[in-house]
């Protein structure tokens, strides 16, 4: 919630920092536009880019002179993350395929709840 509300005071003040922060804000202008083609747009927008997200691999920087101890450690953390982003995106993903069974998006919709079951 608070990153949502994040993003929209941001709207100003750049880009948004992730693919996903964009999702989430194309999402959350979707719900707020009256403009029910806007509203299409925009869904259709997050659900392309939710498809076409490729997670992260993770990388050990060579020049970083990490122990293996302190590489599992960074290991740890990254997959934490990854698996943050992907609650996330399963959460985003809900989210568009409701805002589009509710503006009649069938194809929509069954795309974005296929992305939340996967």
């Amino acid at each position: 919630m608070l990153k949502k509300l994040s993003l929209k005071t941001n709207l100003y003040g750049g880009e948004p920092e992730s693919i996903q922060d964009q999702i989430v804000l194309d999402v959350e202008n979707a719900k707020t536009t009256k403009n029910s083609k806007m509203r299409e747009t925009l869904l259709e927008k997050a659900l392309k880019e939710l498809q076409e997200f490729d997670e992260p691999e993770f990388e050990v920087d060579s020049d970083s002179n990490l122990i293996e101890e302190e590489i599992k450690i960074a290991q740890r953390k990254f997959h934490l993350a990854k698996v943050r982003a992907r609650k996330e995106r399963v959460l985003i993903a809900t989210e568009i395929s409701k805002l589009a069974l509710e503006e009649m998006l069938i194809e929509t919709a069954f795309n974005s709840a296929q992305l939340a079951i996967v």
